[in-house]
């Protein structure tokens, strides 16, 4: 009898693991399903203090589709030489954020974590130092605007305004 018990409650607990576990995957499913808007290639523009310029942004689902890859191609302005940068954007259930880390070709490197609310995402960088924010916001079907954190630059802060429009 003790020997039917231990297992009954041994199966018990597998239904309810996996009964939690089905329901974080379809929530981050839901929100991975939010983010598809994103994907394609983006014509952008952007103003940073006086340093302005155009980019392309690509994103495309990678590593199993558990992952958006968005890849950053910024052309070189008259202040600026040209740069690259990676990302990999994903819901996660286990701390009900979006998480975005990323990588560019001048050696910075960032790490956020994210919320959705309808067309609206909202972004908190955790390194390399918490406390700026960053929201990309679905104006239009074809638009994106992001506007990130104050920065600094020559020692004046300054706010990023970036415009996307989706290449057909």
């Amino acid at each position: 009898m003790k020997k039917n018990l231990v297992m009954f409650v041994a199966v018990a607990m597998g239904l309810l693991i996996f009964q939690v576990s089905a329901g974080a995957d379809q929530i981050s499913q839901k929100e991975m399903d939010a983010a598809q808007l994103f994907v394609g290639t983006w014509s952008c523009a952007h103003t940073e203090g006086g340093v302005t310029g155009p980019y392309t942004t690509t994103i495309v689902k990678s590593l199993g589709n558990a992952w958006l890859k968005q890849t950053y191609d910024f052309a070189a302005t008259a202040n600026e030489p040209a740069f690259q940068g990676e990302w990999f954007l994903r819901y996660d259930e286990r701390v009900h954020h979006w998480v975005r880390f990323g990588a560019l070709s001048d050696g910075m490197y960032f790490a956020m974590t994210g919320k959705r609310t309808n067309d609206t995402w909202s972004w908190t960088y955790v390194l390399p130092g918490p406390g700026a924010t960053a929201v990309f916001v679905k104006s239009q079907i074809q638009n994106i605007l992001l506007t990130a954190p104050a920065t600094r630059m020559n020692g004046t802060p300054v706010t990023e305004h970036h415009v996307c429009n989706k290449v057909p």
